[in-house]
Parts: C-alpha cells; sequence; structure tokens
C-alpha cells in the first residue's frame, strides 16, 4: 500500500468533485453534471476505504504526509464542502438526477 499514492489520489478527488460541484448553477446545469456526479461516486468510496485502511502510520510517515498533503488537502476539501454547503441551499437546484448522486455523496462522506 503506497501511502503517498493514497492521498494524492484523495486530493484529485477533490479536485473533480468541486469542478463538477461548481459548474452547477442552476437546474439544466444540475441535469447535465449528475452523470459527472455519479461516476465519482464510486472513487469516493474507494478512496474512503484505502484512507480507513491504513495501518497507524509512523511518526516520520505522518510528518512527511501531513507536509506535502496538509495544506493541499484543507483547501480542495474546503472547496468540495463549500459546495455542498451550496447545493443544499439551493436544493440541487431541484434537479432530481443531481440530487440522487449529491445525496449519495453526502452520505459517503459522512460514514
Amino acid at each position: 500500500m503506497e501511502v503517498d499514492g493514497i492521498f494524492a489520489r484523495y486530493v484529485k478527488l477533490g479536485e473533480e468533485l468541486e469542478d463538477v460541484m461548481a459548474r452547477v448553477r442552476d437546474r439544466s446545469s444540475a441535469d447535465a453534471r449528475s452523470s459527472a456526479l455519479q461516476a465519482l461516486l464510486a472513487r469516493v468510496g474507494e478512496s474512503r476505504r484505502e484512507i480507513g485502511a491504513l495501518p497507524r502510520l509512523s511518526a516520520d510517515v505522518a510528518e512527511a504526509v501531513t507536509s506535502k498533503y496538509e495544506k493541499q488537502m484543507r483547501e480542495v476539501w474546503g472547496r468540495v464542502y463549500e459546495s455542498i454547503y451550496r447545493l443544499q441551499r439551493v436544493r440541487c437546484y431541484e434537479s432530481v438526477p443531481f440530487f440522487r448522486s449529491f445525496s449519495i455523496l453526502c452520505s459517503l462522506l459522512e460514514s
């Protein structure tokens, strides 16, 4: 299991999620982006499993991961959560297909 690869994939996933959700600005864009969000859901589950399966990291490895990824993860995933909160406030622009995937995403992130 490569720790660096796991965290790099996690950051990349956040960037892709944020890109999809940032482009949702009305019902038609939500409808258009629903399949893109759906396609990312499996990767969200996989990423959560990978991170959850990591053994306790040694102090040296933990420090290296923190110095390399902490700032980037906070920024990227902060934008993901800003998009989530925005889309919750506007009720996903009443797009049923987008809302279905969005609800699954929120459930995956809560677990």
